[in-house]
């Protein structure tokens, strides 16, 4: 896989985030639904490359957090209660982003290239989320990439380990992953 990687190591190097993040109402500032779309220079001409939707939880109780992640979706909630589980201990959350959607605005046929696009982008999320407080990010590989076969799956679980997310649930069809980002 990193000699695919060598291929496309300067194509998505100067990215350009743009980021947009507005509180839910509903929920007293507690909830913030954003995205960050990824741009690209080429030849004086601007392309959107891949845009990636989140919410972030500013919850500090484990049960409030669940409660808002139900309230949105199936999804968000099995990442939210899954998360519950993987930190049966721990009572306070923090601040959580859950990532919702990963839209790659161009196809992109090649899996190396995908994943590489994917890594340089996960990356950048990673350091923008840092910046702004964000304590921790979870989500379901298949919020990635939903049309992976199984091997392409596991070649996408490989490189998000390799950033540093573990995985807190595995079943046959996905995978949730987390990443603290207090810690390097």
């Amino acid at each position: 896989m990193k000699k695919q990687f060598m291929k496309y190591l300067n194509d998505y190097e100067n990215l350009e985030p743009s980021i947009n993040i507005v509180p839910d109402s509903d929920f007293d500032y507690q909830l913030l639904d954003g995205n960050i779309t990824f741009s690209q220079y080429k030849e004086e001409e601007i392309s959107e490359v891949v845009e990636i939707i989140f919410s972030i939880f500013n919850s500090y109780e484990a049960e409030e957090f669940w409660d808002m992640a139900d309230s949105i979706s199936g999804d968000f909630e099995f990442v939210a209660s899954t998360y519950n589980d993987y930190c049966t201990d721990i009572t306070e959350t923090g601040s959580i982003a859950i990532i919702d959607n990963f839209i790659f605005h161009s196809p992109i046929e090649e899996l190396g290239e995908k994943l590489h696009l994917i890594s340089v982008c996960l990356k950048a999320l990673n350091n923008i989320f840092r910046i702004l407080g964000i304590d921790r990010i979870v989500f379901m590989t298949k919020s990635i990439i939903m049309d992976l076969k199984i091997q392409d799956r596991r070649s996408l679980v490989n490189e998000v380990l390799k950033m540093g997310y573990i995985p807190i649930y595995q079943d046959k069809n996905d995978v949730v992953v987390a990443k603290n980002l207090n810690y390097l």
